[in-house]
C-alpha cells in the first residue's frame, strides 16, 4: 500500500483570516471536525514548512499549507533551545 502524495494549498485572500481547521474541513469534503482535528494532532499539517498543532491558527494570504498523510516526527535537529 502506498502513501498518498502530499497535498498543497496556497492560501488566497478568499481564505485569509480563517482557522486552519475551517480550511482543512473545506479542503477535505465529507470529513468530520474530529477527523480534521486528528490531522493536526497526528502531525500531518505544516504551514510554510513548520509543523502546525494549533487548531485555532488563523491563516494569512500567501501561506502554504501542506497535508502529508505521513506524519512529521520531531528529532533533535528540529529543536532550538535558547
Amino acid at each position: 500500500m502506498t502513501t498518498p502524495a502530499p497535498q498543497i494549498l496556497h492560501v488566497t485572500s478568499e481564505h485569509a483570516g480563517e482557522t486552519i481547521l475551517a480550511i482543512l474541513r473545506a479542503w477535505q469534503p465529507g470529513q468530520s471536525w474530529g477527523a480534521v482535528r486528528q490531522l493536526l494532532s497526528r502531525r500531518h499539517i505544516q504551514i510554510n514548512g513548520n509543523l502546525c498543532l494549533d487548531e485555532g491558527r488563523r491563516l494569512k494570504e500567501g501561506e502554504v499549507v501542506r497535508l502529508d498523510r505521513k506524519s512529521t516526527r520531531l528529532n533533535s535537529s528540529h529543536l532550538v533551545i535558547s
